[in-house]
């Protein structure tokens, strides 16, 4: 029983050489609001899932990490003029960058 707790470092170190993976630490997404009205960013999982992820003022940009652990997902706006993204896996790449317009663009950069 002694030995428990030098398990549990070791077990540790051996964990952080590991990818980053839900829960720990979702994939960055950085979003910019070129447009000069308010916007609700929301998250959606390919289940169907939602979350409200950012809430952005005109002409700003906000980071948050996918809050879902599905393969899948898209993000869109809350508001008169509602943006959907097309399918896209959020978990391949370790940042991305949706400027409301198009789809979203893997970027290693985002948020850092």
């Amino acid at each position: 029983m002694k030995w428990f707790p030098l398990l549990l470092i070791v077990a540790g170190c051996a964990s952080a050489n590991r990818p980053e993976h839900w829960p720990y630490r979702g994939s960055f997404l950085e979003v910019e609001n070129p447009t000069d009205s308010n916007q609700v960013i929301v998250a959606r999982d390919g289940l169907g899932r939602e979350w409200p992820v950012a809430r952005l003022k005109p002409q700003s940009r906000a980071c948050f990490r996918w809050p879902f652990i599905d393969q899948t997902g898209f993000l869109r706006t809350d508001g008169a003029d509602r943006v959907v993204t097309k399918r896209f896996e959020p978990w391949t790449a370790s940042g991305w960058t949706w400027g409301l317009t198009g789809e979203p663009v893997p970027n290693p950069r985002a948020c850092r």
